[in-house]
């Protein structure tokens, strides 16, 4: 696989570890080396004292080389702190400077020269290239001037002579030039780590261009199977094949909402880039709390990181068997367009991670908004495509219905009727002949009925009204009906018009065989989410039982589920003086539950 490395830096595994210190640092090696440098320097000067002025001023030596023993042990027990301080703080390395002046004033250059450097050496290491070159060592040489003009003089001898000045100014120039020797050494240092971290931040960058470059074409991949397939399956397979070969994620595996949001199913998997089986495809997964960490997780709108150990139901390890049994991280995404929940993607997190960090979360959650996207798509598509081949079909059989029983009934009621009228009006053929024109006539009804069920397309605002009139007057004649149809009737659904056309007519028969109503009124109502159909008669009113309406029969139930059908509500209501009120809501957008 290409694609794992990428994503090692972005599963995170724990922090880098920082540069080590440089080589003049507080703390490093050098300047542990100067505190033993201190301590052979008091050896030294001890030595030298004992041999050079034993019978001159041992009180004295005694007194100096303690000074120089007890600085040294301060300095040592202050460690790294003191060294990081004097760093801080430049002026805490005046009095050793200081010490060391008098300890050479008062000693000689040749017992306390070699304490004297090492200050200078801490300064021109420590302090900054102006300060710790040019003060540390003029003001140890001035200090020492001073003493000595001062009529200061070590035991047993005159002023120091001029050789032995040289040799203590050489002294002090050499330790500069070691210092700026080691100065430019951890130069040389941070150049190199500049460099190495200037590399690392460029291959970092070319790692995030590569992954960018592999998540465009995860995404270029999916959202070309809007173009090229409608095949559900085969987004699915896009899908966790692109999350495992161009992402780089070991296991991946998608499944598939039911429209009522209840359960997930149709689960498709993939390893290393291939399509994989040991998921059932038809397994089930129950939504809601109840149902286990993974149906939690989906109810959310990110990424969710779970463990295969926190499995609560079967459900949950019948799944999570598939990444192993090993135990392994899972990133559970839900996958929703619209707010609407499509499916569900579960993919197994690299080795070694130990959370979801924000950037992995945001490439999943955009993964999982391309998948949303392509899969509804693809059902759109392909459930146009079934309507206009369902509307097709209704259209033939509804032509064909027109074009052969329709006019063929149309020819025997004119036929009969021809007949009827040339017998004579007392013979009981006449009879017979109006009887079956009669029954000729109600099965043109019934066939232009069943026209108008298979093909409610052609159902306007004007064709509403005229099988409403047609109601009326063929079951009571003299009812008055009034009506009201907004203009934009006929941009409703087709399934939504079908509707409201059976509940109005099913009320109207009922209030013109059984109210007695003589006032009838139908209003159509429509506003952004819903449309209403309110029927209103003036006649008897439906019988109460109890306080309770009795809704006996087909009709008044058959509205009722007809509503309920289409996400919509029927309300039955009794008026006080007299008559019945039907008013039914229903979704602009038809969303039909069969």
């Amino acid at each position: 696989m290409r694609a794992p490395i990428t994503l090692l830096g972005r599963w995170r595994t724990g922090a880098a570890a920082g540069p080590p210190p440089g080589l003049a640092g507080a703390g490093s090696y050098l300047t542990w080396a100067l505190v033993w440098w201190r301590w052979l320097a008091c050896a030294v000067a001890a030595v030298v004292w004992s041999v050079r002025d034993s019978g001159h001023g041992g009180g004295r030596g005694v007194v100096l080389v303690g000074a120089a023993v007890l600085a040294t042990a301060i300095v040592t027990a202050a460690g790294r702190r003191g060294w990081e301080a004097v760093r801080s703080h430049p002026a805490l390395l005046l009095p050793d400077l200081l010490l060391g002046a008098v300890l050479i004033s008062l000693g000689g250059v040749d017992t306390f020269l070699l304490y004297a450097l090492a200050p200078v050496l801490a300064g021109a290491i420590l302090l900054p290239r102006g300060l710790g070159l040019g003060a540390a060592p003029a003001l140890l040489v001035t200090a020492c001037v001073a003493l000595a003009a001062g009529g200061v003089r070590p035991p047993g001898g005159p002023s120091p002579g001029a050789l032995t000045w040289v040799v203590a100014a050489g002294a002090v120039l050499a330790c500069m030039v070691l210092a700026e020797a080691v100065r430019t050494a951890d130069r040389a240092a941070e150049d190199v780590a500049r460099e190495a971290a200037l590399r690392a931040s460029l291959e970092r960058k070319n790692l995030e261009l590569l992954q960018r470059n592999l998540e465009l074409q995860a995404f270029e991949e999916i959202a070309s199977t809007m173009q090229t397939t409608m095949d559900v399956t085969e987004v699915q397979e896009r899908v966790v094949v692109g999350a495992t070969d161009l992402l780089g994620y070991p296991r991946a595996v998608l499944g598939l909402c039911d429209p009522n949001e209840t359960r997930m199913t149709g689960w498709l998997a993939a390893t290393g880039g291939r399509r994989a089986s040991g998921v059932a495809h038809l397994f089930d997964l129950g939504l809601g709390a109840e149902e286990g960490v993974l149906a939690r997780a989906l109810e959310g709108r990110t990424a969710t990181m779970v463990r295969s150990a926190d499995a609560e139901s079967d459900a949950d390890r019948t799944l999570l068997e598939f990444f192993g049994p090993e135990p392994a991280c899972i990133a559970v995404v839900p996958v929703r367009t619209r707010g609407h929940l499509v499916g569900g993607l579960l993919v197994q997190a690299p080795p070694g991670c130990t959370g979801l960090d924000p950037e992995n979360a945001a490439i999943l959650d955009r993964l999982a908004t391309q998948a949303g996207l392509a899969l509804s798509n693809v059902r759109l598509c392909v459930e146009r495509t079934q309507k206009l081949t369902q509307e097709q079909e209704r259209m033939r059989i509804a032509s064909d219905m027109h074009d052969g029983i329709a006019q063929a009934l149309f020819g025997i009621v004119y036929q009969l009727d021809g007949c009827a009228r040339q017998a004579d009006a007392q013979t009981p053929m006449r009879r017979q002949l109006e009887e079956l024109g009669q029954v000729a006539q109600s099965a043109l009804e019934e066939v232009r009925h069943a026209i108008f069920d298979i093909w409610p397309a052609h159902l306007t605002e004007t064709a509403l009204l005229s099988e409403l009139g047609a109601t009326v007057q063929s079951l009571a004649p003299d009812m008055t009906l009034r009506t009201s149809v907004p203009a934009g009737f006929g941009s409703l659904d087709v399934d939504v018009r079908k509707a409201i056309f059976r509940i109005a007519q099913e009320a109207v028969s009922n209030a013109a065989k059984h109210a007695q109503a003589r006032q009838l009124s139908v209003q159509i109502g429509l506003s952004p989410e819903e449309a209403t159909v309110e029927i209103v008669d003036d006649g008897v009113g439906v019988p109460e039982e109890n306080g309770q309406l009795l809704e006996r029969g087909f009709g008044l139930r058959g509205m009722s589920e007809r509503a309920r059908a289409h996400g919509g509500t029927l309300r039955l209501e009794r008026l006080p003086g007299g008559g019945t009120k039907v008013l039914a809501r229903l979704p602009r957008l038809s969303c039909r539950v069969d």
